[in-house]
């Protein structure tokens, strides 16, 4: 490009700044045919007036040429042909809605091209304090049931992620919930020995004293305030890594107005109660979480605290995802009914224990791990804390050779223990709708598991679809290794926003 050119460039980009509100101006669109001004140019442009910080829109060319195609300001077509009047004027106004939303005093989620966009500031769950874009916080959830027998209903940790601005009540956030026992911490199951204990009365699992009264409340800010990263993101030597890992996994939706809510259910480290491995109990403890979204149950601010959290930042529309056994307990919660649960994206999901082990009555997995025993010992995560373990080690001990025992009862042959841990039987519950996705390569969970859930949304009458994929046990996403599974031509988690 000679010096010419370059200066009639960029004196027709300095008109277009200066008369963008006023585009139908003929001056400016003329200098705009006539200079050829590209789509992705025009679009840049569009985009820096829009009031949207560098932390939104990106510093590069190719983040804000994601950003516009992401709102539907560029489409598929090549973002270097000339930019027509029409197309101009249709830019334009996307981009008008753009900076409505990101100059009202109050933020809200904006939703354009059929998703929700971007526009929220974040913070880090892994640092200091000095920026509070997205606040942290645990609470402690009330359940039904004492499972573990020290006279008090469980309490059961939940770790929530909410953007500031449903905080201060700007708007209230629909909740994207994972439940999953991994994320607090699991044991060295190979190496712990021998549990003792021979026989333990199941009945006792299902006590339930009176509820708690709390002395007070405490607000979702003074929760923040307190909060440290260590509650959330600490090292287990028994795996090698930093808890929560899926603290970051749901970046995207955070950053889009959601906020987010992890828990690893009863028995698990820092929560009490006993961890069950599927079972209606623990089912049941899942879904108080819900109850509590939607303003139904009390959570407190500590396992010995009296003061009482509310979720009032919380619109009541709950949606569940997660792999594995993080997609079981979609299905039971599920199977429950439970109300402001709208929609599940269980990925590899159990949905009967019995046919994730059992092929018409011969094992299919190995010995120890074909005991649900093991994986409830494997998930007793109160191991981690050893004074915590001491107060549970006993009797816990003779519920696995309880339920190890119940499960050879039938010599593997299906039976009420099976059966309370077999969520397609709940079909008359399911009310919300539901995205199974499943790998045909997944030799761990199998694609029966996917087909039986299904049929049980389709005998519900409810909105189900599947989608399938050729890889194996693995979400379509991988914030870790930084890649996205495709999803006809549209990147997975674009696909969960819509």
């Amino acid at each position: 490009m000679d010096f010419r050119t370059c200066v009639t460039k960029i004196i027709a980009f300095c008109m277009l700044a200066e008369g963008l509100c006023a585009c139908g101006k003929e001056s400016s669109e003329t200098e705009l045919r006539k200079n050829e001004w590209t789509l992705s140019e025009a679009a840049v442009l569009l985009l820096s007036e829009t009031g949207l910080s560098e932390e939104v829109l990106g510093t590069s060319q190719a983040d804000r040429l994601s950003f516009a195609q992401s709102i539907g300001m560029l489409g598929e077509e090549d973002p270097g042909l000339p930019c027509s009047r029409e197309r101009l004027a249709e830019m334009k106004e996307i981009a008008g809605q753009v900076k409505n939303a990101a100059s009202d005093r109050t933020l809200k989620p904006l939703f354009l091209n059929g998703k929700a966009q971007p526009i929220f500031p974040y913070s880090s769950g892994t640092g200091g304090k000095e920026d509070q874009a997205i606040l942290r916080y645990c609470v402690y959830v009330e359940t039904d049931y004492d499972t573990d027998g020290d006279g008090k209903r469980d309490l059961i940790k939940a770790v929530v992620q909410v953007p500031e601005a449903a905080v201060r009540g700007d708007y209230q956030a629909a909740v994207i919930y994972e439940a999953r026992p991994y994320i607090s911490g699991c044991t060295p199951f190979y190496e712990i020995d021998e549990m003792e204990g021979d026989s333990f009365d199941l009945r006792k699992l299902y006590e339930k004293p009176e509820p708690r009264t709390p002395a007070g409340e405490m607000t979702t800010e003074e929760a923040s305030r307190k909060a440290v990263p260590s509650d959330w993101y600490y090292y287990n030597p028994f795996e090698g890594r930093y808890m929560y890992e899926d603290l970051e996994w749901y970046d995207y939706f955070l950053v889009r107005g959601f906020a987010v809510v992890l828990c690893a259910g009863p028995g698990t480290f820092r929560s009490q109660g006993f961890q069950t491995c599927g079972s209606a109990l623990e089912i049941a403890a899942f879904r108080s979480v819900i109850e509590w979204l939607r303003g139904d149950r009390k959570a407190y601010a500590g396992l010995d605290c009296d003061m009482e959290i509310r979720a009032d930042w919380c619109n009541g529309s709950i949606g569940m995802t997660g792999m594995s056994y993080a997609g079981a307990t979609q299905f039971g919660v599920a199977g429950t009914g439970t109300e402001g649960l709208k929609t599940i994206v269980p990925v590899s999901g159990i949905a009967s224990w019995y046919e994730y082990m059992n092929s018409q009555g011969a094992s299919i997995v190995r010995e120890p791990d074909n005991q649900l025993s093991g994986l409830a010992l494997y998930c007793a995560g109160r191991y981690l804390d050893p004074e915590d373990w001491k107060t549970i080690e006993k009797d816990y001990g003779g519920y696995l050779h309880q339920i190890q025992k119940d499960q050879m009862a039938h010599g593997g042959d299906y039976s009420r223990f099976w059966q309370d841990r077999d969520y397609t039987l709940n079909a008359e519950n399911l009310h919300c709708s539901a995205l199974i996705v499943q790998g045909l390569n997944d030799d761990n969970v199998k694609t029966k598991q996917a087909d039986l859930m299904m049929r049980a949304f389709q005998k519900a009458g409810r909105t189900v679809k599947l989608l399938l994929h050729q890889d194996a046990h693995i979400t379509p996403v991988s914030h870790a290794g930084h890649w996205t599974m495709m999803v006809n031509g549209e990147p997975y988690e674009d696909l969960l926003n819509r």
